[in-house]
């Protein structure tokens, strides 16, 4: 990632406006490139999960993917909940394994 990016850096909730009142969360702010960054994935990864329906960004009148503070906050927990289920497997795939040694 090149100078400027977003790679490595932490985006607190209150740089993004999430805890203005006046703030709204299904604005739709985020290129699936800014999003990417943001998410510290590949953009390919959220198109994905746009296929499977977990998530709908909204397209501009060229088609383009915007996507809001309220898709960021879904697709973080979608992260999380991914992570811990593979971490989970892991876990009990070395058991599995290690028992059998």
């Amino acid at each position: 990632m090149g100078p400027g990016g977003l790679a490595g850096a932490t985006v607190s909730a209150r740089s993004m406006g999430a805890l203005d009142p006046g703030f709204d969360l299904d604005k739709p702010l985020y290129t699936i490139s800014v999003a990417s960054e943001i998410l510290e994935t590949h953009p390919r990864t959220l198109m994905l999960y746009e296929d499977v329906g977990l998530v709908q960004p909204f397209r501009t009148a060229t088609n383009r993917r915007r996507y809001s503070q309220r898709d960021i906050r879904k697709l973080q927990v979608i992260q999380h909940l991914t992570r811990e289920k593979e971490s989970t497997w892991r876990a009990s795939a070395t058991s599995f394994l290690c028992s059998r040694c």
